[in-house]
């Protein structure tokens, strides 16, 4: 996600629908940055990044709610994740202890949904991608990840690691943070309190 004190101030948040739609850590942080950006609209813009398919991601956006005043970037090929740093993690990134507990403390995912609801409509191939072209943050097409990169999916690359920056007016970052776990929400209050919010 990302606050942005431009014109309006920006709130980026490369992970939030971001993160892997199927984390419940998600859902709360979309969720918390749409309040931020509906009480401070016209002053922030708040940014929140995907790397799940397009479908899959307007299909959880509105199992929410909608986006309200949150702008929401598909980043299939997580290319805007790699331009803020922030890559795959590893196993204890999501495996560790915390992270297992809260994901079983955890009620009312829609991750599950959004997956039933793909199947449903055929919109998922055996292979986990999905029946049409994947999209990029500059042009809305593209192709999917290579194998390399990770196991992705149309709900994304549950690998892949979240972060939260504020950018001022200028363009200058002023304050960043990096998930430590999978199930980490980052510090949104923090993140607008350095814009001034």
């Amino acid at each position: 996600m990302c606050l942005y004190d431009l014109p309006p101030p920006t709130y980026y948040y490369p992970s939030c629908v971001t993160n892997h739609v199927e984390l419940a850590v998600a859902q709360k942080s979309f969720l918390a940055l749409r309040d931020l950006a509906i009480k401070n609209q016209g002053r922030l813009t708040c940014i929140a990044v995907s790397h799940s398919s397009r479908e899959a991601t307007w299909k959880w956006v509105d199992m929410l709610g909608g986006a309200w005043n949150v702008e929401v970037v598909i980043d299939e090929d997580r290319a805007i994740y790699a331009a803020w740093g922030l890559g795959l993690s590893n196993f204890w990134y999501m495996f560790n202890p915390t992270t297992q507990m809260q994901g079983w403390k955890e009620k009312g995912w829609l991750g599950i949904k959004v997956a039933n609801s793909l199947q449903r409509t055929g919109s998922i191939k055996p292979d986990g991608t999905t029946n049409g072209a994947t999209s990029t943050a500059a042009t809305g097409t593209g192709s999917a990840p290579d194998a390399s990169e990770g196991p992705s999916t149309v709900m994304g690359n549950k690998w892949q690691q979240a972060g939260l920056f504020a950018v001022d007016g200028r363009g200058t970052v002023i304050w960043a943070a990096k998930a430590l776990r999978a199930d980490d929400p980052m510090d949104l209050n923090a993140a607008a309190a350095s814009l001034g919010f």
